[in-house]
């Protein structure tokens, strides 16, 4: 599945001015880093077949891992995608394994 969440202003502003280390402290928390998420991580799949080449991160990578793709609205793809290769935005995972995004820009996650 996919959700997202509507963060509070301050809910946002405490993630931005926190950012990792402040989320990694947190009751739950599972290894948080900052974006962009690097090329190596499961963000990113397999390599490209044609190119040799890692591609960039992209939320189809993470539903689409198990054989069954979920199709999501362009406006919330090219959204996670673009929050997943720039700077200020937050991943990490739930405590069972769910990769979760917080991007307080747009007070999303």
């Amino acid at each position: 599945g996919f959700n997202v969440i509507l963060l509070t202003a301050a809910g946002a502003k405490r993630v931005a001015a926190g950012g990792a280390d402040w989320l990694n402290v947190q009751s739950g928390a599972k290894r948080w880093a900052a974006t962009p998420v690097p090329g190596d991580d499961f963000w990113a799949g397999g390599v490209g077949s044609a190119s040799g080449r890692q591609p960039a991160p992209a939320i189809e990578s993470v539903l689409n891992q198990y054989g069954f793709g979920l199709d999501l609205p362009d406006h919330h793809r090219e959204s996670v995608n673009a929050a997943l290769n720039t700077p200020s935005s937050y991943w990490g995972g739930s405590g069972d394994g769910r990769p979760i995004l917080i991007v307080p820009e747009t007070r999303r996650t």
